[in-house]
């Protein structure tokens, strides 16, 4: 098993050139202070403050508690984000063409206005190492992320365009919403103009919906401004969104940003103590010992602290062995290989240095097949939350396995992989990583994910949320693309019954201070559907209905970036545990892994020990200690005993 000391970084490590795959051994609790963005709706973008304003529960929107500062942020850019995003955030740091996948041009206005300054914020706190982002939660403290994300937007805005905007604000909106945005202009009168230092509100609002709001008004409280020219609106967006920040010389003067020293080998550059250099060897080991092709090229990355140091692919080649030599190795600095093959990249685990010895990495890369008959869900999970009114959210979490010897990819490059069909009525579809149009693709009666499964993957997982009309019930059939092994159901015990024909009722949980009911399902075939009908009026739902109805705004089509809130993925670790304990009802978890894994053959007689076994198994596969003919042989010898110990 793995050691704890190391589990950040081997979690950095599975995340790497793929969806963050997650198996059974490994800890599914999120990094602190990760909270999903929640948007208001549409209307109250201008209006009324809205009656949840104010809201800080863990299921509740992100925001800063004190005016973020751009000015600050621009410091910390230029050392963080610069080196990658470019200066004026177009994706073309000097970083970024040693990256295989394109950086996000965050500067370009058509992105910008789509996002929130939560959700970047939350981007910025736990990064998106799928591509080569970071999370900063350790590197900067909470007022440093948002400071940063406040000089973000400021990219995609110029001078000319607030210094227009400003005198337009003054004619057109300082009577209502006041010199300095505060919503207390003399014409104010008894209708609430929105404040724009109202912090939590701001960083929940894209740019397009206040431009919308402009546009098109809200109800009684603010006429439409459409005689406003499309620029002159989108700079008021602009001017708005810079009265949530701190005033010029407001704040506390800006922080010390030391600079990177260069080290030794020229461009590569470090925060920590550089303790002379070191060999790294990366092994290839090819599907059935065959010769590795000649235009196999081998990237190595290092990481200080978390955050992308330098990448390189310099090195000499003997067999399938690349070898780097005179790499600065500071003490604390994780490397990681990557190589590409046959379209699709593969990852070593994660390596710190030992004095005195070469660190060996080993990326085992496979065949690949269009063949999808073969893929399963290994688990299903599902949680419903009734928070907003007149909606009920499902959250759905796919954990997928390749049980197979060859990596499922699609038939042509970039297209669908893993098909998800999303029950009739659905809107507001979110997904914890990715957007509609790049990691994921829209098909016929839902959408498919574009990533390819590897061979052998235990724990690849897909984690999606939409919503669902509910005045008091709500009825709704998911269709199963795959076959699923089991399913762990989650309803908050607040009043609301589920019934459903494929689902019996398990033992009640008390999750972080909240009841929920749990459901679960035998294996259910592929082309089969889950009818779930929910009815009774949430007892903790919010009672003034003119919160909204949850209209899909511009911002559902970005990414759910921290797995839908942190009780989102508390619950996925719930799940889990539940899982193994239902298919496991007479043996108590037993803590002691590393026992577990020297256990001798014959002493692997209970299902906890088997599943153990079997992760340590694709370990050993994966680490290169094994053959690929006796990893499969053993492996179907303990699947096989595993079943035989469920039944």
């Amino acid at each position: 098993m793995k050691k704890l000391r190391l589990v950040s970084l081997f979690f950095l490590a599975a995340c790497f050139m793929a969806a963050c795959s997650i198996s059974l051994a490994e800890d599914l609790t999120p990094p602190p202070d990760a909270q999903a963005p929640v948007s208001a709706p549409l209307g109250e973008a201008m209006g009324a403050t809205s009656p949840m304003s104010g809201s800080t529960s863990s299921s509740g929107p992100v925001y800063p508690v004190v005016n973020p500062d751009p000015a600050k942020g621009k410091v910390i850019y230029a050392e963080k984000c610069a080196p990658c995003h470019g200066d004026r955030g177009m994706g073309d740091g000097p970083r970024a063409a040693q990256l295989s996948v394109p950086v996000a041009e965050i500067g370009n206005p058509a992105l910008a206005r789509l996002a929130t300054p939560a959700s970047w914020f939350n981007m910025v706190t736990n990064g998106n190492i799928e591509r080569f982002m970071p999370p900063f939660i350790n590197g900067l403290d909470d007022r440093q992320r948002w400071d940063v994300v406040a000089y973000a937007f400021s990219l995609s805005q110029t001078p000319e365009m607030l210094a227009a905007a400003e005198t337009l604000y003054t004619q057109e909106c300082a009577q209502c919403h006041g010199d300095t945005g505060l919503g207390d202009g003399p014409e104010a009168g008894s209708s609430r103009p929105r404040s724009f230092h109202d912090l939590e509100f701001m960083a929940t609002q894209p740019d397009q919906a206040l431009f919308d709001a402009i546009a098109n008004g809200v109800s009684d409280v603010m006429k439409p401004y459409n005689q406003l020219s499309e620029d002159e609106r989108w700079g008021l967006v602009a001017y708005v969104r810079n009265l949530t920040y701190a005033a010029p010389g407001e704040s506390a003067a800006a922080p010390v940003v030391t600079p990177l020293p260069a080290a030794e080998t020229g461009s590569i550059t470090t925060t920590l103590p550089v303790s002379g250099t070191g060999v790294i060897n990366v092994t290839i080991n090819m599907p059935g010992g065959q010769p590795l092709p000649e235009n196999v090229e081998v990237v190595l990355y290092a990481f200080d602290n978390m955050t992308l140091s330098f990448t390189t692919t310099e090195s000499t080649r003997e067999g399938t062995v690349f070898t780097f030599e005179n790499v600065v190795m500071p003490a604390e600095r994780a490397f990681i290989a990557s190589a590409e093959f046959n379209g699709v990249t593969y990852g070593s685990d994660v390596a710190l240095p030992t004095p005195g010895k070469p660190i060996e990495l080993v990326v085992q890369v496979f065949e690949t097949t269009t063949d999808k008959s073969g893929l399963v869900v290994d688990r299903l999970h599902m949680f419903f939350d009734f928070t907003a009114p007149d909606l009920v959210q499902v959250v759905e979490v796919y954990v997928f396995l390749n049980p197979g010897d060859k990596t499922i990819t699609s038939e042509e490059p970039g297209g669908p992989v893993a098909q998800f069909i999303v029950p009739e009525g659905a809107i507001n579809v979110q997904f914890q990583d990715g957007q509609m149009g790049q990691k994921y693709l829209e098909i016929p009666g839902g959408f498919a994910d574009t990533t390819p499964i590897r061979a052998g993957e235990t724990g690849y997982q897909v984690m999606f949320a939409f919503d669902l009309p509910y005045k008091d019930a709500a009825s709704f059939s998911q269709q199963l693309v795959y076959d699923v092994n089991s399913s762990i159901i989650l309803l908050p015990d607040n009043g609301v019954k589920l019934k459903s024909d494929a689902l019996k009722e398990g033992t009640p949980q008390a999750i972080q201070g909240a009841n929920y009911k749990v459901y679960n399902s035998e294996v259910m075939k592929q082309g089969s559907s889950v009818t779930i009908e929910l009815s009774g009026k949430p007892s903790d739902a919010p009672s003034d209905a003119a919160g909204g109805s949850g209209l899909t705004a511009p911002e559902a089509q970005t990414s759910l970036l921290i797995g839908l809130s942190v009780l989102g993925l508390a619950l996925v670790l719930v799940g889990v545990w539940l899982w193994r304990r239902e298919r496991t009802p007479a043996v108590e978890a037993d803590e002691e892994d590393d026992e577990e894994d020297d256990a001798p053959e014959d002493d692997l007689d209970d299902a906890d020990s088997l599943m153990d076994a079997i992760i340590s198994l694709d370990d050993q596969f994966k680490s290169g200690q094994i053959s690929q003919e006796a990893y499969q042989q053993r492996r179907a010898e303990l699947k096989s005993r595993l079943q035989q110990r469920m039944e």
